[in-house]
């Protein structure tokens, strides 16, 4: 399988940078080691989405009416290696602390990369203001889940259930906050009912447009009643032209094997890429409480056909499910080469076992929609690594295995999630 030198320098780079960035604690561990060849799966899985269409302007639909929720109804990320050492504990030396741990704990940090700021303005939050994201839903969702994407002239943020578009020039608010199932109002089903969270706003910065998704978990109740019942849906919107106020194609595909968690994606020339953790319940149940969804499942790998979706035609999703059990929270990569079309997506994660490696783990996704069981996911189970300095997971204090470790300038804030077991 021939692979671009471009393409795994410019992501073997970026791993080396996202980890001279972190904070690291904990005692160093055996690295995974390489198979000769790397492992290889097919069989993939061909979808066609349960429903598409061609939306109005964003700003000329009326959205669904906000479904009455308690605070904190929003589910945080599950944690695989966490499902691992709490059913099969690590041997390990030191005593588990329950105290938090203060900055003085932690290693000394590293010298602070120079960046350049330009305009800076404020974003959708939580306060009685004209981007009042509680004012818009009827509650307050947890965790934040806060991305944006910078398109041309715009800037698109999305915080978990609310998303808002600015200028890019002034920082001025052009349309929102709006629901963030607002991108599938009047398309019907549960991507216009649902509007769980865990929303990715990006910017094709080739073709100029606008992609947006979200999945739907069945999510119901709040903290300990946190129920989420199949089926589960990822939706997706792209924009028709370069204003993210202006027409979407919008479709829905069916996901399975289970409950997609933590979905992250890439674009490229001739894909888009999703992969999300998927998790079942330990009951064995289609459905039951967030906190009995305990099984973790794989990783489900998945392209479709950006292509067709840019011009609204009927478009196939081609999945491929890791379930070796080593592989989780897979990284898609963005190919932002003009005029690219190949079929290979690099994909990155940290895979090592608690608690650290010298290793980051690279994964090659290699799509045909024309012959779709020609494709192939190769990498899996830890056997295409990539060598890095050694470091350890930002999981403290060592031997507790939290991740809400990272200090505010306040004294008594909350303490901040690291998400450190898992790239991006």
């Amino acid at each position: 399988m021939t692979k671009s030198d471009t393409w795994i320098l410019r992501f073997s780079g970026a791993i080396f940078a996202a980890l001279s960035a972190t904070a690291l604690c904990g005692p160093a561990a055996a690295a995974q080691q390489s198979a000769s060849q790397p492992q290889v799966l097919s069989k993939a899985i061909v979808n066609t989405p349960v429903h598409s269409e061609v939306s109005a302007p964003l700003t000329a639909l009326t959205a669904s009416p906000s479904v009455p929720q308690a605070s904190d109804t929003t589910h945080a990320p599950i944690k695989p290696k966490m499902l691992q050492v709490a059913s099969a504990p690590l041997t390990r030396t030191g005593t588990v602390s329950a105290a938090q741990p203060t900055v003085s704990a932690l290693e000394p940090p590293r010298p602070l990369i120079s960046a350049r700021r330009e305009l800076g303005f404020a974003g959708v939050d939580e306060v009685d203001d004209a981007l009042d994201c509680p004012a818009v839903i009827g509650h307050s969702p947890v965790p934040p889940d806060t991305n944006a994407a910078v398109g041309d002239t715009q800037v698109v943020q999305w915080v978990n259930e609310c998303y808002a578009v600015f200028d890019k020039a002034s920082g001025g608010l052009i349309a929102g906050p709006f629901a963030g199932n607002q991108f599938w109002a009047g398309f019907g089903g549960n991507c216009e009912t649902k509007n769980d969270g865990d929303p990715i706003i990006q910017w094709d910065k080739v073709r100029h447009v606008w992609v947006a998704s979200q999945n739907t978990f069945g999510l119901s109740g709040s903290g300990s009643t946190l129920r989420t019942d199949p089926p589960y849906f990822t939706c997706i919107a792209v924009s028709q032209t370069a204003d993210a106020t202006g027409s979407y194609n919008r479709y829905a595909f069916a996901q399975r094997p289970g409950f997609p968690d933590y979905p992250k994606w890439g674009l490229s020339g001739n894909a888009y890429y999703q992969t999300q953790n998927v998790f079942v319940c330990g009951t064995g149940n289609p459905g039951c409480l967030f906190s009995d969804l305990n099984t973790f499942g794989g990783v489900n790998v998945c392209a479709y056909e950006g292509a067709e979706m840019r011009e609204g035609r009927p478009a196939r999703q081609i999945c491929i499910l890791d379930n070796s059990g080593f592989d989780d929270s897979m990284l898609p990569a963005d190919d932002d080469t003009p005029g690219r079309t190949g079929p290979e997506v690099l994909l990155g994660a940290i895979d090592n076992f608690l608690p650290g490696d010298s290793h980051v783990y690279e994964f090659v996704f290699t799509v045909d929609f024309e012959e779709p069981e020609n494709s192939t996911l190769a990498g899996v189970n830890g056997t295409m690594p990539i060598s890095v300095p050694a470091f350890h997971l930002a999981i403290c204090p060592p031997g507790a295995f939290n991740t809400f470790w990272v200090p505010q300038p306040t004294p008594g804030s909350d303490l901040l999630e690291t998400l450190g077991d898992r790239l991006g």
